[in-house]
């Protein structure tokens, strides 16, 4: 089995949120714990922010 997904949106900032509700939805499915889907929609929101703002 295959525990992996690939979402590409365009850079927007309000693909933010899409970018964080995905990444909780799958860490939901892992099976990960509350506070540990907290701080992955953290790192996420982090992430897809400095792309679009220092990647394009």
């Amino acid at each position: 089995m295959s525990n992996h997904v690939l979402i590409r949106f365009p850079n927007v900032s309000s693909n933010v949120s899409v970018a964080r509700l995905a990444a909780a939805a799958f860490a939901s499915f892992q099976e990960f714990s509350i506070s540990d889907i907290e701080e992955i929609k953290v790192a996420v929101s982090e992430a897809v922010s400095n792309a679009i703002l220092h990647a394009y």
